[in-house]
């Protein structure tokens, strides 16, 4: 066998899922906070010994592309630059023209390269703007390299897939389990279909469908029915000879795109018709399931008395409440008091952790000795036309500075209360030991995540049970969206998804 040919490819992330309801903006200084590296340090980051984010995984989308590219033997990964914020509120202008100028820089200087390999969460939303934000980034991206450079995009599965995504990269992959544990895996995968590319063994053929559907198909969790086996039929494509991704855009429902909606995309070797009719295939499997309901929201009250009740998971572990519609990881502030003023009112005679946002309260108590007693007002300041103040009494157990901000635990009763300067995420059990809260004492932990915590709280959280607060991720907000299309379920009177798909992949 011959030589491989040397390969230079470029590989770098820009990346944020933005809540069009959060009165939060995501400035540039989030970024520059969260997770920014660059050249040789990205390079380390993402190496065998490094920690590619650290604090949140060791091992994402660009270690993925990093190792197929050492299993290849032949290829040169050029680092760009990783740049993330957590989710929040829409994206500053000013800060996107930032990131922008950054990666279009960062590849002006790269030198001569085969090949471009992007992590890009799909949800971006710009404040004030129209456009799809990692569309238009891709634009720029074209505008600087031309139109004939292969470029791979990782995708998050809650990413809006639209028409500047499908036709301005040559291999779009998305993740496939929700909750994300396959970040590495499909990174993997996404640089060897580049590679392949690159080599002349592979020629990418796309199909892709947009259904009206901005919410549907119960939880959305790849393991549980109705998912299950949508996901599963997806993974029996990927056996067919020609067959070498299939990808699922489920949609982050919290944006105010236009064009929101759930999306397949197919992508074959040099296989357009096979491509087509999977693709359509697959589009009918969920439509089918479009009206599986969403799991029951109850009361903070109803809530609390289900935890009450299920001793056994109290016993055992802990019942998760889950705040569906205050959740940090899908753009909320972390501020909601609606369960906190639950629990105050009536104590649940249960260990209750539960976090809140509230910067004024976190910074002022920091001031405080633990051990001090403790009565204030806390909350209402981030968002309070949806949050009141809540009067706790209680002690202060413990001052922290950790990645939240200022941090504080003041123990009111048998309810725990963390207070942050920053969103809280609750994704990981470190959230509350690194504060000096055991999780493993806990009866009930007020989640701040719709689902990604189960991968971390698999041991301990033994029933989940969410519950309807206030926040900028209720779906109550969904009624508001102007669409460009009437979509399930707000309007569920459409029988049929396939006029609605030619409108949003903008087909004459």
């Amino acid at each position: 066998m011959g030589r491989r040919r040397p390969l230079r490819i470029a590989f770098g992330r820009i990346f944020q899922e933005s809540n069009a309801f959060s009165p939060l903006a995501t400035t540039i200084d989030d970024f520059r906070r969260a997770h920014w590296i660059s050249d040789d340090a990205l390079l380390a980051a993402c190496g065998r010994r490094g920690v590619e984010i650290p604090g949140y995984v060791k091992r994402a989308e660009l270690s993925g592309f990093l190792r197929a590219a050492e299993r290849d033997g032949a290829v040169e990964a050029v680092p760009l630059c990783s740049i993330a914020a957590l989710p929040s509120g829409q994206v500053a202008p000013e800060a996107f023209a930032d990131l922008q100028a950054e990666l279009l820089k960062r590849l002006s200087t790269a030198g001569p390269i085969d090949g471009l390999f992007l992590s890009l969460h799909g949800a971006m939303r710009i404040a004030g703007a129209t456009e799809d934000a990692e569309g238009q980034l891709l634009k720029a991206i074209r505008a600087r390299v031309g139109a004939e450079l292969p470029i791979a995009v990782c995708y998050d599965l809650h990413a809006n897939f639209t028409p500047a995504k499908a036709d301005l990269a040559t291999i779009s992959c998305a993740l496939r389990t929700n909750p994300h544990r396959d970040m590495y895996r499909v990174g993997q995968r996404t640089a060897e279909l580049l590679i392949a590319r690159l080599r002349s063994k592979f020629r990418p053929t796309r199909a892709w469908r947009k259904l009206p559907l901005v919410l549907g198909g119960g939880a959305g969790i790849d393991f549980l029915a109705p998912m299950r086996r949508i996901f599963l039929m997806a993974r029996l494509f990927e056996r067919l000879p020609r067959v070498r991704y299939v990808s699922l855009y489920m949609c982050h429902p919290w944006s105010d795109a236009s064009d929101l909606g759930w999306a397949v995309d197919v992508l074959t070797d040099n296989d357009q018709v096979l491509a087509e009719r999977l693709a359509e295939r697959l589009a009918e499997m969920i439509w089918q399931v479009r009206d599986v309901p969403l799991p029951t929201l109850y009361t903070p009250r109803e809530a609390i008395e289900k935890a009450r009740a299920a001793k056994w998971a109290r016993k055992a572990g802990h019942v998760a409440l889950i705040d569906v519609a205050d959740v940090p990881p899908a753009g909320g502030t972390g501020a909601s008091t609606t369960m906190l003023a639950e629990l105050i009112a009536s104590p649940p005679k249960m260990t209750t952790y539960i976090p809140l946002c509230d910067p004024q309260a976190a910074v002022a108590l920091s001031a405080l000795a633990p051990g001090s007693a403790v009565s204030r007002a806390v909350g209402g300041s981030i968002d309070p036309d949806r949050h009141r103040p809540v009067t706790i009494e209680g002690r202060l157990l413990g001052v922290h500075d950790t990645k939240f901000g200022a941090t504080v635990t003041v123990a009111c009763g048998e309810v725990k209360l963390v207070i942050t300067e920053k969103p809280p995420m609750t994704i990981n059990p470190t959230f509350f030991s690194d504060v000096g809260l055991d999780p493993k004492r806990a009866d009930v932990v007020i989640q701040k995540s719709l689902f990604h915590y189960r991968v971390y709280w698999w041991k301990t959280a033994l029933r989940h049970v969410p519950f309807d607060g206030a926040g900028a991720t209720s779906l109550d907000h969904l009624r508001g969206v102007q669409l460009a299309v009437p979509s399930y379920p707000l309007d569920q009177t459409i029988s049929d998804w396939r006029a609605a798909d030619k409108r949003l992949r903008k087909l004459a």
